[in-house]
């Protein structure tokens, strides 16, 4: 099973301490490029950025169909649009508070 995930997601479960509850699932855990940024690169210092970037079993990946990332730009933000996108192309389950 592959599971693709938003910021919020990962930063919640970094929060509470509970981040690697997604890898003991055994499923495998994909974040698009701008939720990496979001959480590690512009979150530097908060809950989730050295959680996120240590996670050896976190795979970022490119989204590459962009016109979708497009659409829900409209209504969403750069990480949940990226979120959805990749999920559809990677054919993985979403896990979002959006």
């Amino acid at each position: 099973m592959k599971v693709v995930c938003d910021a919020s997601t990962l930063i919640a479960l970094a929060r509470i301490g509970q981040l690697e509850i997604l890898e003991r699932t055994g499923a495998q855990v994909v974040i698009p490029r701008a939720v990496y940024e979001e959480v590690v690169v512009q979150g530097e210092g908060k809950p989730g950025a050295t959680e996120v970037s240590e996670a050896a079993w976190v795979e970022t990946r490119e989204v590459t169909d962009h016109s979708i990332v497009a659409r829900f730009r409209m209504v969403l933000d750069a990480g949940e649009s990226e979120a959805i996108a990749l999920a559809q192309e990677v054919d993985a389950d979403l896990l979002s508070d959006d």
